[in-house]
């Protein structure tokens, strides 16, 4: 299948065996899969989630395929020596250019300079792109995965309920866009009251650091209270509003 997005142009190919009627719920599904993993990527990078859910761990499978960094360094050897030799020749052109002759010694540290390269590559590709983990990291280990499964379950959950607030305060707040999950977050620290009015639960929210934010969160919340939610395990109806200064 292949997403077509008319703004930009840019097209987005996904492979699959699934023939649902709807091709959409596989793109939808999909997309939701990447955006995940790019939660999950930046976490790792920026947070290291992975530490956060237990100190206990297992071995790793040390037999499992990963990339071989021998052959990541053998690349960027060869990328270095052809930057250094493309320098040089500009700098042998530019000197051509200037009715400097070329010696015999320096065509020499040419020609050996381009058997160097080729050298290089083909050490990289004798290389294999990929070997056993145990090769790499011997003492590779992971996080204790059954609680892990559990807190990334509930982090995948939480990431696209935040997602879907962020989308829904767009159209009530200019930079959306920019500030989204920072107003969210402000909302979350934020003070509130909890009543329960016949069979409704009424959450009060307290005003936030800016009116523009707070008019962005009370649209948010008529929003929200128009899906009449139920708290879970009840049958209150949850109301959302912001509270008055």
């Amino acid at each position: 299948m292949t997403r077509l997005d008319e703004e930009s142009g840019h097209q987005t190919q996904i492979v699959t065996t699934r023939d649902d009627p709807d091709p959409s719920l596989v793109a939808h599904a999909m997309f939701s899969r990447w955006r995940q993993e790019n939660f999950f990527k930046y976490g790792r990078a920026r947070f290291g989630i992975d530490a956060l859910d237990s100190y206990e761990t297992t071995p790793d499978d040390l037999g499992r395929l990963v990339a071989n960094p021998a052959r990541r360094d053998a690349k960027r050897e060869v990328i270095r020596a052809r930057a250094e030799l493309a320098r040089a020749e500009q700098t042998e052109g530019r000197a051509n250019l200037d009715g400097m002759q070329t010696d015999t010694t320096v065509r020499a540290a040419f020609e050996e300079a381009r058997a160097e390269v080729v050298r290089l590559e083909e050490r990289a590709r004798a290389l294999p792109a990929k070997v056993p983990l145990g090769e790499v990291r011997p003492q590779a280990a992971r996080a204790e995965v059954e609680r892990k499964r559990i807190h990334d379950a509930a982090r995948m959950a939480t990431y696209n309920a935040e997602s879907a607030l962020a989308r829904m305060l767009t159209p009530h707040y200019a930079r959306a866009e920019d500030e989204a999950r920072s107003l969210l977050r402000e909302t979350y620290r934020a003070s509130g009251d909890l009543e329960v009015v016949g069979n409704e639960l009424h959450v009060r929210i307290a005003p936030l650091s800016a009116g523009r934010r707070s008019r962005a969160l009370a649209a948010l919340c008529q929003e929200l209270t128009a899906t009449e939610t139920r708290y879970p395990g009840t049958d209150l109806r949850l109301v959302y509003s912001v509270k008055t200064p």
